[in-house]
């Protein structure tokens, strides 16, 4: 049993962790006894670290993990998706093809999650907002 800060605070530091296979290590976590999805501290340290990890979330792999993560949190905990969406509710400001490949991500996103999450209003909104032209 972990104490619920500790843990936490672990998570936050492996999710800001400026390596490679960063994602690797997080999904790896992700899949012990410990880590439990539906708990708000956990979900928000990990996925939120994750997704202010600048040095790696604008990799192919990184740009994966957003997307994957956004669908995977969206039923769980809907305030974690939103939390993720921070890194991208800009995607206007981006520079291309930078810019391309987030939206087109973001549309993926916004077509799959009537089915996985139709209760995500706020998720919804949120990527609606950041594909605005």
């Amino acid at each position: 049993v972990h104490h619920v800060s500790g843990y936490s605070v672990y998570l936050a530091t492996l999710g800001s962790l400026p390596i490679p296979d960063v994602f690797d290590w997080a999904e790896q976590e992700e899949n012990t006894p410990e880590y439990r999805p539906e708990h708000p501290s956990y979900a928000r340290a990990l996925q939120g670290a994750l997704a202010r990890n600048n040095l790696q979330l604008w990799t192919p792999r990184g740009l994966q993990w957003l997307e994957e993560a956004l669908l995977r949190m969206a039923p769980v905990n809907e305030n974690v998706p939103i939390l993720i969406m921070g890194a991208v509710q800009n995607v206007r400001s981006f520079r291309s093809p930078l810019r391309e490949t987030v939206r087109a991500l973001l549309q993926r996103v916004q077509t799959a999650l009537p089915d996985i999450a139709p209760e995500a209003h706020a998720l919804a909104a949120r990527i609606r907002d950041a594909l605005k032209e």
